[in-house]
C-alpha cells in the first residue's frame, strides 16, 4: 500500500510541476480523473486471466470508449509492457480527441512516473 501511495504522490507532484497544479487550468486540468481511469484500466488488465469472458479485458473493448478512458488503457498497457499497447495507441489516435496534446501529456507523465517509481 505504501508503494501505491508513493506512486500516487509522485504523480500528483508531476502534474503540479507541469503547470496544471490540479486547479482546473492548463493541459492537465483533468489529471486526477485520468489517474483514476489509468488505475481502473490497470486493474481491468491485471484481472484478465480471472475475469469471466464477458467482463475481461479485450483490445476490442477499447473501440467503445471515449478518448480519455482509452488513454487510461494506453497508459496502463504501456506500464505493463503489454503486447496490445501499439494497437491501443492506434485505436486512440483514430478517436475524436485522441490526438489531443494534453491527453498525450497525461499518458506520458503517468507512464514515466509509474515506470520510474
Amino acid at each position: 500500500m505504501r508503494n501505491l501511495e508513493r506512486r500516487l504522490a509522485a504523480l500528483e507532484e508531476a502534474f503540479a510541476d507541469s503547470g496544471g497544479g490540479g486547479q482546473g487550468q492548463g493541459p492537465y486540468e483533468n489529471y486526477r480523473e485520468f489517474v483514476r481511469a489509468f488505475f481502473s484500466a490497470l486493474g481491468h488488465i491485471r484481472r484478465e486471466p480471472i475475469d469471466s469472458p464477458d467482463t475481461r479485458y479485450s483490445i476490442y473493448k477499447l473501440h467503445t470508449l471515449e478518448a480519455f478512458d482509452c488513454g487510461g488503457y494506453v497508459a496502463a498497457l504501456a506500464v505493463r509492457q503489454h503486447e496490445d499497447e501499439e494497437e491501443a495507441r492506434e485505436i486512440l489516435e483514430a478517436k475524436p480527441g485522441g490526438e489531443d496534446e494534453g491527453l498525450r501529456g497525461l499518458i506520458d507523465i503517468v507512464v514515466r512516473r509509474v515506470k520510474s517509481g
